[in-house]
């Protein structure tokens, strides 16, 4: 089935409205910022810190990597994706009931790390979903706008939710009671955001190839030979490894800011609004850039903003450089943003969901591995060695990203 043009400007619409609503919640509660200052201030312990981002960011990702011959089958997947995000504002609202009314912070602190990584587990299977329906929903020649776009509206949610921290801040809410209200919005942002996604025509048109049934060994056979084929895919995901393991010390920067500098809860309001006030200026940019050159443009110029970043915080740590890091760093988290999907969607074409579980696949282990790492890192070698560290393996993942393959599919 074929969208007619006004299906698909009704369909983009409503996809940029929903990025609005639902990332104004995600803006309230980002878990780089508020949600690992409440857990800090819970648990005295870089490691364990460590662990629990490291948890929270792979339940995200595992999804993606054992869903994906079930949504790659599955004729009905727009229902799937409804049924999904319906649990998704479940959990959010359990999290909120967590930490309104258990006392005892061990307890809390339990539940509430189990009911994170539901949610965010479920967040994982949504977002697996949303790429499927994207993929067979936007023409290609549009992806590239159509993600930018996506993302400003998003970032401008992200932002206007930053701000909105500030009143919960400003007002005498006790803790963790204050935690409690920001999920309950988040909740109610889910709620609105299920209802516009409702609205939306999906459009399941997947070709045979990527219909088919097929048995797990021949599933994972032709994910095999997807990855040590298609040499382009295989750089990307090297790349992304490296990555991984020198952009792991950011997810510690808003710790680091508070040990070091004495950050208050209150500039972390004013980080987040300037975060995410990078990511939206700079959205519309990278999707123009993403429609006219190659993932490793967007992923370069990304990396080195990372690497300039580090630097800035080794040799003028300060809350201006602190501010000013997180800014750029919103610009970076931007174009990658903008660039990853799309880039796996023109890479895997027809086979779109089966190169995102490769994807999935590498990018998990090396995610709980680096946020491990790091907190390890910070714990027995310090902050400066560790930002060197960082941006040694940022740089290599830039060395990568730039080193010229054969062409897709060729051994």
């Amino acid at each position: 089935m074929e969208l007619t043009k006004r299906e698909l400007r009704n369909n983009i619409t409503l996809r940029y409205i929903d990025a609005l609503v639902y990332r104004f919640g995600l803006g309230i509660v980002p878990l780089a910022t508020t949600v690992s200052f409440f857990i800090s201030k819970v648990i005295d312990s870089k490691i364990l810190l460590g662990i629990f981002i490291a948890l929270a960011t792979a339940a995200i990702h595992i999804p993606q990597v054992i869903m994906g011959k079930r949504v790659r089958e599955d004729e009905n997947v727009d229902k799937s994706y409804i049924f999904y995000l319906i649990l998704t504002v479940i959990s959010y609202f359990l999290l909120g009931i967590c930490i309104w009314y258990v006392n005892d912070y061990t307890t809390m602190v339990i539940l509430f790390y189990i009911l994170y990584m539901i949610n965010q587990f479920l967040r994982g299977i949504c977002i697996m979903h949303n790429v499927t329906l994207t993929g067979d929903m936007v023409p290609r020649g549009m992806l590239g706008k159509y993600y930018g776009y996506m993302n400003m509206f998003g970032n401008i949610g992200d932002v206007v939710g930053a701000v909105a921290i500030a009143y919960f801040i400003i007002n005498p809410f006790p803790f963790p009671k204050r935690y409690a209200f920001l999920f309950f919005i988040m909740t109610l942002c889910s709620v609105l955001s299920l209802a516009i996604i409702m609205k939306v025509k999906f459009v399941v048109n997947r070709e045979q190839s990527e219909h088919q049934h097929i048995s797990y060994k021949e599933y994972f056979n032709q994910m095999k030979k997807i990855f040590t084929h298609d040499k382009e895919f295989l750089k990307f995901n090297i790349s992304k490894i490296f990555a991984n393991f020198g952009t792991a010390i950011y997810a510690f920067l808003i710790i680091i800011a508070k040990d070091k500098i004495g950050i208050s809860l209150g500039e972390i309001v004013i980080i987040n609004i300037i975060m995410f006030a990078g990511e939206a200026l700079f959205s519309i940019i990278w999707g123009y850039i993403n429609t006219y050159y190659e993932w490793e443009y967007s992923y370069v110029i990304c990396r080195v903003i990372y690497v300039v970043n580090l630097l800035l915080l080794l040799f003028f740590l300060n809350k201006t450089i602190v501010y000013i890091v997180y800014f750029l760093y919103g610009i970076a988290i931007s174009g990658i943003n903008a660039t990853q999907e799309k880039a796996i969607i023109d890479m895997g074409g027809k086979n779109k969901t089966m190169y995102l579980a490769i994807f999935e696949m590498v990018v998990v282990p090396s995610l709980v591995a680096s946020m491990i790492l790091m907190s390890v890192l910070l714990e027995f070698l310090g902050y400066t060695n560790s930002i060197i560290i960082s941006a040694v393996l940022i740089l290599l993942a830039v060395i990568i990203s730039v080193w010229p393959v054969k062409e897709k599919g060729e051994i």
